[in-house]
């Protein structure tokens, strides 16, 4: 029996719609009027859906990850908290390590800023990445 269970999930799904509500705020409206003959920058809405997108496959295969190496991450499995933490530095243990590495996720404690804080530094990390792919693709070329 544990009693944060129903309160992570209620965060959980609350994060979800949250999440839903965003995506769908940021998302061209149909028949809405295209860039100028296909110039200019993309809109950013739709950058910041696709960065959504990789973060949840990251917490999907980390999650994933955790579940099939239980030896390795034995400190995981402690908890739904203790299992989100571990979660969370799987996916980036660089933002992991400057949101919350002197103070974890504990028992009961839902932050809602530090999770926010957490996927923007990922979406940046994210886009840094890629920005270094494409300039060493054009070095390439």
């Amino acid at each position: 029996r544990r009693r944060g269970n129903g309160l992570l999930a209620l965060a959980a799904w609350g994060l979800a719609i949250l999440l839903l509500l965003g995506v769908c705020a940021v998302a061209p409206a149909e028949g809405a009027p295209k860039s100028k003959g296909g110039r200019g920058k993309k809109r950013k809405g739709s950058q910041f859906g696709l960065m959504d997108k990789e973060y949840h496959l990251a917490r999907d295969e980390c999650t994933k990850e955790i579940q099939r190496d239980e030896e390795r991450y034995a400190h995981c499995v402690g908890s739904d908290i203790t299992r989100e933490n571990c979660v969370l530095r799987c996916v980036s243990p660089e933002c992991y390590d400057k949101l919350y590495g002197t103070d974890p996720l504990e028992e009961g404690e839902l932050d809602t800023t530090r999770g926010r804080l957490f996927r923007n530094c990922l979406k940046t990390e994210l886009r840094k990445q890629k920005q270094k792919e494409a300039e060493a693709e054009k070095r390439e070329l």
